[in-house]
């Protein structure tokens, strides 16, 4: 389980998902399984790190990484439910995309994030209050919930 950071994205070598900083808007990153949620760069490897605790079967009975997955979901405004819900939908969008039960033009912008198409792909959807971005089609993450960054997630589990 290894997450690549660079200065402008953040990729795993277990699962597909992927956030990437934008030239735009400074400071401000997107998470592919998150679209249309402005993130701060913390906010974006806490998705990071979600995803890749929730997608290591080594984990599914380990109580300290699920709760490590539930403090880093807090810092995104979502339970770790949701969190599970939301990449549950990305990996069967995936599939029915990979088995041609629907085409890329079935695919609303967001829906799949630049792991999905290739290297080259930036397609993150929409950001709410930015115009020169397409409009989100789902509901806000954090719209009734406050990001809860009071806790100290440098620790590890114990």
């Amino acid at each position: 389980m290894t997450l690549h950071i660079t200065d402008w994205l953040m990729t795993s070598d277990v699962t597909p998902e992927s956030a990437q900083r934008l030239p735009s808007l400074p400071g401000q990153w997107l998470l592919s399984w998150l679209p249309g949620e402005l993130l701060t760069q913390e906010q974006a490897l806490s998705g990071m790190i979600v995803d890749e605790i929730l997608s290591d079967p080594a984990f599914v009975d380990d109580l300290g990484a699920v709760e490590m997955a539930t403090l880093h979901a807090a810092e995104l405004g979502i339970t770790l439910d949701e969190a599970v819900i939301r990449l549950c939908a990305r990996v069967l969008e995936r599939t029915a995309l990979r088995s041609g039960e629907i085409g890329p033009d079935d695919i609303e912008p967001g829906d799949i994030g630049p792991g999905d198409r290739g290297a080259s792909t930036t397609e993150y959807g929409p950001v709410r209050g930015h115009p020169h971005l397409p409009h989100a089609h789902r509901t806000p993450v954090s719209l009734h919930r406050p990001r809860h960054t009071d806790h100290d997630l440098s620790a590890a589990p114990s």
